[in-house]
């Protein structure tokens, strides 16, 4: 597999050499360059190494397309090892002609990273440290959420899409947003609202493409998605869920539950097609109650211990699908992976790991009186030797 040229790999985000994407303004025209400037380098060599070992025309040909065919397969199916998002990114993946639409959506991306504590913009050699000046900097930093937890819901203190929105003033200039915004949605109009509609409907699923089926960011979502919480799954602690409860989901109740109280005495207060229109808010305010209300029990249900077992406790080795899988209730955008995840924690399948230890301590303590591998895993070599020690003489 040939590998991505530094100059990508400070450009991508899924690498650990990332700095910040392609410039907006002129970007497009500098990686176009670029990368045809490595493609006549590539050339030269592989004509090179061809010529050296007498290798036919017809035989090239065939070489190159089966590699072709095998770097297409990767991109279509997807590579679940996480080892492959570090210098490790194919060319392919990152050298092809790079669109305006494509590289806004990098810019969005950013941004969300930044905003969740992911990327530390003026750090040096920090994650995403980008290239800006003091005060810019302290800006971006200053919306950084220190907990990495942020909520789908307009008018917030903690409002997920004003954040970015932010952010990206702050990173391209207010002329250069609402280009950017429209590069992606296609939508005239408020800006943020498009971007609230962009990051709503498909900045996860995209997310989850680029991370190969590990997203970095979590979204929490009511079961009628109605309501939600963003997560930026490393700073996730056993207390978060909790918090996510206490501090956004039950302040959200109550404030719909004053909302619907309150129609009424408008409603009674006013006339005509006011009064019809007041009257005709309650429906969906109640639905949005009973939703809401809903993605309360769960995390309440998941973050105190489910069906007999332990409290939430998220485990960061144990990798990203382990760690949703006792969640999957809580991701209905992304539910059939991390659900199965789950029923195979359920059936042993992963015994090696702390989750498993952490929801069925008796059968993995089992486990490790016979299995040397799970038993330094758990730290529990003592009782292995214990249980295999032969009989005193």
């Amino acid at each position: 597999m040939r590998q991505a040229p530094r100059s990508d790999c400070k450009e991508s985000e899924v690498t650990l050499d990332f700095i910040a994407p392609p410039s907006f303004q002129d970007g497009l025209s500098k990686v176009k360059l670029r990368h045809a400037e490595l493609s006549d380098i590539e050339r030269e060599i592989d004509d090179e190494v061809y010529r050296l070992y007498g290798i036919s025309h017809e035989d090239r040909q065939a070489i190159e397309q089966e590699l072709a065919e095998q770097v297409l397969a990767e991109i279509d199916l997807g590579v679940n090892d996480e080892s492959v998002l570090n210098e490790n990114v194919s060319i392919a993946q990152v050298s092809h002609d790079l669109t305006e639409n494509e590289l806004a959506k990098q810019w969005i991306s950013y941004s969300v990273g930044i905003v969740m504590g992911r990327f530390l913009p003026g750090i040096k050699d920090a994650l995403g440290c980008g290239n800006y000046s003091g005060e810019s900097s302290i800006r971006l930093l200053q919306l950084s959420d220190s907990d990495g937890v942020l909520v789908a819901d307009k008018g917030h203190p903690k409002d997920f899409t004003a954040r970015i929105a932010e952010a990206l003033h702050i990173l391209l200039g207010e002329e250069v947003v609402a280009e950017a915004i429209f590069k992606v949605t296609g939508r005239n109009g408020g800006y943020e609202e498009s971007l609230g509609h962009y990051l709503e409907h498909s900045f996860f699923r995209e997310h989850i493409q680029k991370y190969r089926k590990r997203p970095v960011y979590w979204y929490f979502q009511s079961p009628k998605k109605k309501y939600g919480v963003w997560a930026f799954h490393e700073r996730l602690t056993k207390d978060s869920l909790f918090r996510i409860r206490s501090e956004y989901v039950q302040p959200k109740i109550r404030l719909l539950e004053g909302q619907i109280a309150d129609i009424p005495k408008r409603a009674n207060a006013s006339e005509g097609k006011e009064k019809r229109r007041l009257e005709r808010e309650m429906v969906p305010l109640h639905d949005t109650l009973d939703d809401v209300r809903e993605f309360e029990r769960r995390l309440k249900y998941i973050s105190e211990g489910r069906d007999g077992t332990q409290g939430y406790t998220p485990h960061i080795d144990d990798g990203v699908l382990l760690n949703m899988a006792p969640l999957w209730e809580l991701i209905p955008s992304w539910q059939a992976e991390p659900k199965k995840a789950w029923e195979e924690l359920k059936a042993g399948k992963y015994d090696w790991s702390y989750q498993a230890m952490g929801y069925w301590p008796d059968r993995v303590r089992e486990k490790c009186r016979a299995n040397k591998s799970y038993a330094i895993a758990h730290g529990l070599l003592d009782l292995y030797e214990e249980h295999n020690r032969g009989p005193k003489k």
